[in-house]
């Protein structure tokens, strides 16, 4: 949940500086994401099919994150 809303006051607060400034921040949510899965995992609270599905989301989610990112980053 933290992830989609950084994205979404990102977009509210104006500005594609802000918007990155969040989307990073999002970026930063979603590897929490990850490690609260693998704890979850060593646990076993989550199986490993579980938890190799949700690195494989994550993995996808973060590269288009990336993308985005760079798109509305200006090159100097």
């Amino acid at each position: 949940m933290s992830i989609s809303l950084n994205i979404a006051e990102g977009r509210g607060r104006g500005g594609d500086r802000e918007l990155v400034r969040y989307l990073m921040i999002a970026r930063g949510s979603l590897f929490e994401v990850v490690a609260g899965a693998q704890i979850a995992e060593q646990l076993g609270f989550l199986n490993v099919e579980a938890a190799r599905t949700l690195r494989q989301d994550a993995h996808t989610l973060s590269a288009k994150l990336m993308t985005l990112i760079k798109r509305l980053t200006p090159t100097s």
